[in-house]
């Protein structure tokens, strides 16, 4: 019995579509519902930037991987 990698893939696609609706929302309600001065706008542009930083060292990391190959989960020869 085998998986492809290519799941994990899809469920780290699935988690990122996650992350980025809370993060919209978050991002949202610190607009929305805070005094809006200049330490808010720091600390919504401190947190897109490593936000993107991280997305793009996890893109340069996801792009070196062979997803078309399978993990062996139960060897299927006998002994």
């Amino acid at each position: 019995m085998s998986i492809s990698l290519s799941l994990f893939y899809y469920l780290y696609l699935l988690l990122l579509l996650v992350f980025l609706v809370f993060s919209f929302f978050h991002v949202y309600h610190l607009l929305r519902f805070s005094a809006l001065n200049l330490t808010v706008i720091l600390v919504i542009a401190l947190y897109c930037a490593v936000t993107a930083g991280i997305l793009i060292i996890s893109w340069n990391y996801i792009n070196q991987v062979d997803w078309r190959q399978s993990i062996e989960l139960l060897p299927t020869t006998l002994p």
